[in-house]
């Protein structure tokens, strides 16, 4: 697809999304039943799951929630060939698998990183509307001062690799971080999707990526890879012993497969 089409990968109609689900059939069928189970099993929860808003069970829930979506986005944009894109959704599948495992093993000190997380975040917000004099009209300086103040000190953005340290998923940091070099942040390996050599080896032209079979397939072999592990710690976390056979069976079946890596 070169820079000349003026639709995009929006042109892509069922002839082309059917093409790119045939070459990698095994492969979406899997990340297919992995949504369906979560589905499920976020339905389960939200019948059951009655605890406060900070209580392990009630937070493993929303990760659950949010990594549902992020599962139909990535296999929305592989079956339309958008790797850069889909990759995007991939790293944040992988967010949350750390924040799940983490969840399950050590609960205290993750739900502690979430609410200093969101302490720090709103206080550097404010002092950046001090800092830029970009404050509301409806607001003073002062009275966004006191509110900076009235933050704890100390307060810290969470670290992935950290949070990725504190349960068994750490291995996988390192896909992580190849998903954050390759697409989701302006590098120079993610500019380079957009160019193409010429075979002659006279230079390069200009040119969106679009996915070919292997490409799509990395992409939903590493997110089924981070998906798998929601699912069975979700489960554990809310003591589902049939959910924990149901994605254990679907591990087994994600484990024979050979490994695919950006």
């Amino acid at each position: 697809m070169y820079h000349s089409n003026d639709a995009g990968f929006l042109r892509y109609g069922d002839h082309e999304i059917t093409g790119f689900r045939v070459e990698n059939k095994e492969l979406f069928e899997l990340a297919e039943t992995v949504n369906k189970r979560l589905i499920h099993l976020t339905e389960f929860c939200a019948s059951t799951v009655k605890e406060s808003n900070w209580h392990p069970k009630a937070v493993a829930v929303r990760l659950l929630m949010r990594s549902c979506g992020l599962l139909q986005g990535v296999i929305l944009l592989s079956e339309r060939g958008m790797i850069v894109e889909s990759r995007t959704l991939v790293r944040g599948i992988h967010e949350a698998s750390f924040s799940i495992a983490a969840l399950h093993d050590d609960a205290e000190n993750y739900i502690s990183l979430l609410k200093s997380d969101s302490e720090a975040s709103r206080k550097n917000q404010m002092k950046y509307l001090i800092d830029q004099q970009l404050i509301p009209s409806s607001n003073s300086a002062q009275q966004i001062q006191e509110s900076i103040d009235d933050i704890k000190p100390k307060q810290k953005l969470i670290n992935q690799k950290f949070v990725a340290l504190m349960g068994p998923l750490a291995s996988q940091y390192l896909a992580y971080q190849r998903l954050s070099d390759d697409s989701v942040h302006v590098t120079a390996r993610s500019l380079n999707h957009y160019i193409k050599h010429n075979e002659d080896g006279s230079g390069w032209h200009y040119e969106w990526l679009v996915g070919d079979q292997e490409s799509v397939a990395k992409n939903l072999y590493i997110a089924i890879l981070a998906a798998l592990p929601i699912g069975l710690g979700v489960a554990w976390i809310i003591d589902d012993v049939a959910a924990i056979q149901n994605f254990s069976d679907l591990a087994m079946t994600f484990h024979k497969m050979e490994p695919l890596w950006i």
